[in-house]
């Protein structure tokens, strides 16, 4: 049997995979040294990017670095997520500027790489941006890679809700499916 802890983590990684974003969240307040990354991710898909402004701050604080910032993570969402967050409190330009930064620094990533892959960080990131034109190309590159995982993981984001209704999202989408299935 695992430590209360091991079992809170469980417990808020379930209610993520069922989609249950806010109850992973009260989940996670319990949990006494909750992953940090995951706890951005979740307060992301909640709509509090304050709070995960707050805690990427302390976590990366060189991506804040103005007027150059330093993306030194080999980790691709880390700064579409601070891209993310700024955009949330209102930070437009800054979050702007670091999102096309992102999305430099993660040219350098395969798509399909296990933790460091840009997975579908280029579409959300272009989505954030207004270019539904790149994130589109992004999410069919994505697809077309063989990268199938967490599509559904979009669904939750209220930052990608324009990507979500192009079309381009539903065939991505059907897509994934299939090949997931295949």
């Amino acid at each position: 049997s695992g430590s209360p802890q091991s079992t809170l983590n469980l417990r808020a990684a379930l209610r993520v995979a069922a989609g249950d974003y806010d109850g992973a969240l009260k989940s996670m307040a319990r949990v006494q040294s909750p992953d940090p990354w995951a706890r951005v991710w979740i307060l992301l898909a909640t709509d509090h990017p304050a709070e995960a402004l707050a805690a990427l701050q302390q976590l990366d604080p060189g991506m804040f670095i103005q007027p150059v910032p330093k993306l030194t993570s080999n980790y691709s969402w880390d700064a579409v997520a601070a891209g993310a967050a700024l955009i949330g409190t209102g930070a437009t330009v800054q979050g702007r500027d670091l999102l096309q930064r992102a999305i430099k620094a993660n040219a350098r990533h395969p798509i399909v790489q296990l933790q460091f892959g840009r997975s579908w960080n280029d579409a959300i990131a272009w989505s954030l941006l207004g270019d539904q034109q790149r994130a589109c190309a992004s999410l069919r590159e994505a697809v077309a890679s063989g990268y199938t995982s967490n599509l559904e993981d979009l669904d939750a984001f209220s930052y990608v809700k324009s990507l979500r209704a192009q079309p381009c999202y539903q065939q991505a989408n059907r897509r994934a499916m299939h090949r997931t299935r295949a």
